[in-house]
């Protein structure tokens, strides 16, 4: 499950605008938007590129993204 907040968090941390992320994930603003409300899952090649681009470490990735509460 997603965490939005430790997600958000991060991208606050690499001054990182949802337009940037959306692009180095290699989709539109209006598809990231639809995950960040939980509408769409991440595939796996889109959290791949979003942890390069935040420059996430494996332990901030799992949280992020592999969450199994989300506070």
């Amino acid at each position: 499950m997603l965490d939005v907040k430790a997600l958000r968090h991060a991208m606050l941390d690499a001054d990182c605008t949802v337009k940037a992320l959306a692009s180095a994930c290699q989709i539109c603003p209006s598809a990231l938007y639809k995950r960040l409300n939980g509408k769409v899952s991440f595939t796996l090649g889109e959290i791949n590129r979003a942890v390069d681009h935040l420059h996430l470490t494996t332990e901030q990735r799992n949280q992020i993204f592999f969450a199994e509460k989300v506070s």
